[in-house]
């Protein structure tokens, strides 16, 4: 597959997937080591020059050009790599697994607000923000950095598909349910060999179809869910979809070859698409 400097999306609220900037990428492959390890400096990269507090979960994808892609993750967003193995359906062959301390408390990137910016909290009036950092401070509570993603480098083939999501996607779709949504879809390349490159199916509509049907599942109070599944594993009483934002980033592995000359999509990922739905 041709390259594309990296795929990402910025997600809504609880949950991320990050992407990376030309120069942070750039400057990741001047450091050597696998494609994996380089996903993980961009990300540690974006997290030093952070200066906004707050937190969020983080998920890097980066394609460097070759049959691989390379992955850092922290927190419960999560890829799935979709393969057609068989003529009529996608199958999964790659899952991120999530990260979490406890049911329902992801790993979390965070900057939080040191002693020095205390006199400031102060003066606007962030008083209970205040007590609150200075308990948490006393108490010595861990804090989850880039040092604790999960890393991993994969193998990518034409005709390919990438979804990232946050929880809120899986959440409320099982991943077979996303592959039965997925098997509709056409890539590139297999509408190249159809002989007519139009009948693919676009990155965005691929991510379109795969967010509205979670944000479907997550206003029912009767559908079997993941969630609703790993509650009750954990004693908690729980049934249907789950309420939450909800991001996904799709993406066809693809060769140049196989994209219409007028596709406004970076090369090598055929539309980085990000839909993102607040429910």
């Amino acid at each position: 597959p041709a390259a594309a400097p990296a795929a990402a999306a910025a997600a809504p609220a609880a949950a991320a997937a990050a992407a990376a900037a030309p120069a942070a990428a750039a400057a990741a492959a001047a450091a050597g080591g696998d494609v994996g390890s380089r996903a993980l400096e961009i990300l540690r990269r974006g997290y030093g020059e952070t200066r906004s507090f707050g937190s969020s979960t983080a998920l890097v994808v980066l394609h460097e050009g070759q049959q691989q892609i390379g992955i850092a993750n922290v927190g419960d967003s999560a890829l799935i790599l979709l393969r057609r193995q068989l003529v009529y359906r996608m199958t999964c062959v790659f899952r991120t697994a999530e990260q979490q301390h406890e049911f329902n408390c992801p790993f979390q990137l965070s900057r939080l607000p040191q002693p020095g910016d205390y006199e400031l909290l102060r003066c606007s009036g962030k008083q209970a923000l205040l007590q609150l950092l200075q308990r948490a401070a006393a108490a010595a509570l861990p804090q989850d950095t880039p040092e604790a993603a999960a890393v991993a480098t994969v193998a990518v083939q034409e005709g390919d598909l990438l979804l990232l999501g946050t929880d809120g996607l899986f959440d409320n779709l099982f991943d077979h349910e996303i592959c039965a949504i997925a098997s509709f879809f056409l890539s590139p390349k297999e509408a190249a060999i159809l002989g007519d490159p139009s009948l693919a199916t676009s990155a965005t509509d691929a991510a379109r179809a795969i967010g509205e049907a979670a944000a479907h599942r997550s206003r029912s109070s009767t559908e079997r869910t993941p969630f609703m599944k790993h509650a009750r594993q954990e004693g908690a009483f729980f049934t249907g979809g789950k309420m939450d934002d909800i991001t996904v980033v799709a993406c066809w592995v693809t060769s140049p070859d196989s994209l219409l000359s007028n596709s406004e999509d970076i090369s090598g990922f055929q539309g980085a698409a990000a839909v993102s739905r607040d429910c």
